[in-house]
């Protein structure tokens, strides 16, 4: 028995990233159905090329995130192994990897571009929004970091996204 290719293990993922090349086009909004698959792909099995590729894409994103996860990246498009930029960050290698995920997951959200342009948000508000989506900050860290309640803090988020989704 042969094995399985990849995109017969995973069907979301080549769908999905039909989806995010989609998103840098001119009309970056996507139906519920398409934004729905796109979360749903298996992203713990994102090969390294896959990573390097929708970076290399989505330039412009990754310069808008924090220093220190534009290093990461930086590190990784370099060539470094996830073992190597480990040693160097003080972590494991299973935890870069897991990082790095997370960026192309965040970076590839319609959220992240709406967090930025602060459409029909102010204030706090707008800063909920840029913390959670741009820079990836929990509804812990932004709690402490605003002095509003988590309750308070996932409400806002709610309200803001729910309708552009």
């Amino acid at each position: 028995m042969s094995n399985p290719s990849q995109a017969d293990k995973y069907p979301y993922f080549s769908a999905s990233l039909l989806l995010i090349n989609r998103r840098n086009q001119r009309n970056p909004r996507l139906n519920k159905n398409e934004h729905w698959d796109l979360f749903t792909m298996s992203v713990k099995n994102i090969s390294k090329n896959e990573l390097l590729d929708t970076f290399e894409k989505l330039a412009v994103r990754v310069e808008l995130l924090d220093e220190e996860q534009r290093l990461l990246i930086r590190l990784f498009q370099a060539g470094q192994s996830y073992k190597a930029i480990a040693v160097m960050a003080g972590a494991n290698e299973a935890t870069i990897a897991r990082r790095l995920r997370k960026i192309v997951r965040r970076i590839s959200d319609d959220r992240f571009i709406t967090a930025l342009s602060g459409e029909n948000t102010q204030g706090q508000q707008a800063k909920i929004l840029k913390e959670r989506f741009v820079y990836g900050k929990t509804v812990r860290q932004i709690a402490k970091n605003t002095g509003l309640s988590k309750y308070e803090i996932r409400k806002i988020i709610k309200q803001k996204t729910v309708d552009r989704i």
